[in-house]
């Protein structure tokens, strides 16, 4: 099996190899990109004559992915997939662990599963607000009230006291506003 994708990789034209390469280093965070940049300059040393035509290929992919990164990415993606730092290293090094170069390819889209589904089921919103790196409310966001039951008693980054004060009353079948009970 190796030895026949061997003989298909050496089939294929190198930028072909290469751009496959690249694209799948990149979903490595942090490391990927300077593994691609430390092995294209590795095989720029080997193959060019002098230093700087060896220099050219390594900082061409330097500005390339910086601008895919930093300015292409954004704007496509734009900020809906802001993602923890920190959980991105500890889910890397789990994933590089226990699986490998795969592990660490497949890491971050397994987080953006993981923080998709924690968007959605409200019980894991505190996950999800720590997957996204994010304290609480979004720039544009304006800040959610709690309401009754296990919001309010769960109210991460407010004290009951001040989610209580902030939740509207309720309504009860009688037509009454009835103040949510909470456990002090």
């Amino acid at each position: 099996m190796l030895a026949g994708l061997s003989l298909w990789l050496l089939g294929m034209p190198m930028a072909v190899v290469w751009g496959l390469m690249t694209f799948l280093l990149n979903y490595i965070p942090f490391v990927g990109n300077i593994l691609t940049v430390a092995l294209v300059g590795a095989v720029s040393v080997v193959t060019f004559d002098s230093l700087w035509d060896a220099a050219l290929p390594p900082l061409a992919l330097i500005v390339l992915s910086g601008i895919e990164s930093n300015i292409v990415t954004p704007l496509l993606v734009g900020r809906r997939l802001e993602l923890n730092q920190v959980a991105q290293l500890i889910t890397l090094a789990f994933w590089t662990w226990l699986w490998g170069v795969a592990g660490a390819i497949l890491a971050v889209p397994f987080l953006v599963v993981v923080k998709a589904v924690c968007d959605n089921v409200e019980s894991l919103q505190t996950l999800s607000s720590f997957l996204s790196g994010d304290p609480g409310t979004k720039q544009d966001e304006t800040p959610q009230k709690a309401t009754t039951g296990p919001a309010l008693e769960t109210a991460p980054f407010r004290t009951q006291a001040e989610a209580r004060e902030d939740s509207p009353p309720t309504q009860a079948p009688g037509g009454k506003d009835v103040t949510p009970l909470v456990a002090e």
